[in-house]
């Protein structure tokens, strides 16, 4: 139960829109926290019925090719 309300508050979700959330990512992010935001986002988008989600990595000191295609549908301009 801690452990679920400490992931969510790791990766909230605003909505931002008619069926648009925004999924602010603040800190380090390495292929476990990708793993378990993607995870969340995806069980979010489900429950809410999203049509789009923007995720901005500007709180991520140094995003990393390795886990930014994994979150990232449409190429962003840290993936091109």
């Amino acid at each position: 139960m801690l452990r679920n309300l400490v992931q969510s508050l790791e990766t909230p979700t605003v909505e931002i829109g008619d069926h648009v959330l925004l999924a602010p990512i603040v800190g380090q992010l390495d292929q476990q926290r990708a793993d378990t935001l993607l995870k969340r986002l995806l069980a979010v988008v489900s429950d809410r019925r999203v049509r789009q989600v923007v995720i901005d990595v500007a709180g991520v000191p140094q995003p990393s090719t390795q886990w930014l295609p994994r979150v990232c549908c449409k190429p962003c301009r840290h993936c091109a």
